[in-house]
Formats: structure tokens, C-alpha cells, sequence
């Protein structure tokens, strides 16, 4: 069997962890979940917004231009939420003395990144 990824290392920490009760186990096991959630989010809107763009393409109407700002904005509040459970879980990560999922510099690109190898990675570990 493959090395357990960090994530699922860190559902294991939450599930062994004797000092909190069960409702705050739920409660961080859940941000992990939100996080996947998250990232796929984003994925599915960055790529609708790629290809809302190529199909576009040269189209400079106003209706045009308000429809690919809208998805810009959802896609921009989506990568923000993105930011805050990255950051969340990660303070899961340092409270359990494990690597951090995204480490580095607070880069949106990069945390944008980190979303794709995440959901990557799910599907190339899936069951």
C-alpha cells in the first residue's frame, strides 16, 4: 500500500487524539473534508472559466463582458475560501505535528496549484 498522504495521516492523529471530545473530532475531521470540497470547487470554476473564455473568444458585447466578470468574481470568492481552509487545515497539521499541506509563501497561484494536486492526488489514492 501506498504512504499514507498527510491528510489522511492527519484523520488518523484526529481519531487518536484521547484529550478532545468526540464533537470536536467531528468538527476537524470535517475541515478536511470542506477542503476537498473546496478545491474541487475552484477546479470546476477555473476551468469554466477557461473555456467560457475560448468559446468567447473575440465576443467584446457588454452581455459578454458581464457574464465572464460574474464567473471571475465567483471563481475569485471560490479561491478565497479555498485560502482560509488550506490555512485552517494546516494549523490542524502543526497542531499535530505533521507536514503542512500546502507549505510556502501565501501565494494565491500557488494555493490555486495546490488544489489541483490535491484533487489529483484523491483520485489517483481512490479505493
Amino acid at each position: 500500500m501506498d504512504e499514507m498522504t498527510i491528510l489522511q495521516k492527519l484523520i488518523c492523529e484526529i481519531d487518536r487524539d484521547t484529550d478532545i471530545p468526540a464533537e470536536l473530532k467531528k468538527r476537524k475531521k470535517a475541515y478536511v473534508l470542506q477542503l476537498m470540497q473546496s478545491a474541487a470547487q475552484y477546479i470546476t470554476k477555473v476551468v469554466e472559466q477557461g473555456v467560457q473564455i475560448q468559446m468567447l473568444e473575440g465576443q467584446v458585447d457588454r452581455e459578454t463582458k458581464e457574464m465572464l466578470a460574474g464567473i471571475d468574481a465567483s471563481r475569485t470568492k471560490i479561491h478565497d475560501s479555498l485560502i482560509v481552509k488550506i490555512n485552517v487545515v494546516n494549523r490542524l497539521c502543526a497542531e499535530y505535528n505533521l507536514d503542512l499541506i500546502c507549505p510556502g509563501e501565501d501565494n494565491r497561484r500557488q494555493k490555486g496549484d495546490f488544489a489541483l494536486e490535491l484533487v489529483t492526488q484523491y483520485f489517483q489514492d481512490r479505493i
